[in-house]
C-alpha cells in the first residue's frame, strides 16, 4: 500500500468530493493506522482541498457497552488533532448492523 501511495497519489487523490476513512476500533496498529490516515490527509490538502473528510470507528459493537463513550470521546479526540487543519466528521459503526 506504501508503494501505490507513494507512485499514484496524485490519480488517487486529485478531483476528490469525500473522503471515508475506517477506522477498526480494535486494530493493533494504531499508530501505523493513524500514520496512513495523516498521509491521506497531507494527500487530500494537496489536490482536493475542498474534500469532506468522514472518519468511521467500526466495530464499536465489539466494545463493552459502558467503554463505548469513552473509546468514542478518545479517537474522536485524537482523529481532530490529526486532521487540523481539515474539518471531519466521525461517526461509530457497527459490524452486526
Amino acid at each position: 500500500m506504501k508503494c501505490y501511495f507513494a507512485t499514484k497519489k496524485d490519480y488517487i487523490f486529485k478531483n476528490v468530493e469525500v473522503l471515508i476513512y475506517v477506522f477498526d476500533v480494535q486494530s493493533q496498529e494504531l499508530d501505523k493506522d493513524l500514520h496512513y490516515y495523516q498521509s491521506c490527509l497531507e494527500s487530500i490538502i494537496q489536490y482536493s482541498c475542498k474534500a469532506r473528510i468522514f472518519c468511521l470507528i467500526h466495530k464499536m459493537d465489539l466494545i463493552s457497552a459502558d467503554m463505548r463513550a469513552t473509546v468514542i470521546a478518545e479517537r474522536e479526540n485524537i482523529l481532530k488533532d490529526i486532521s487540523k487543519p481539515l474539518q471531519c466528521s466521525y461517526f461509530p459503526t457497527s459490524y452486526m448492523g
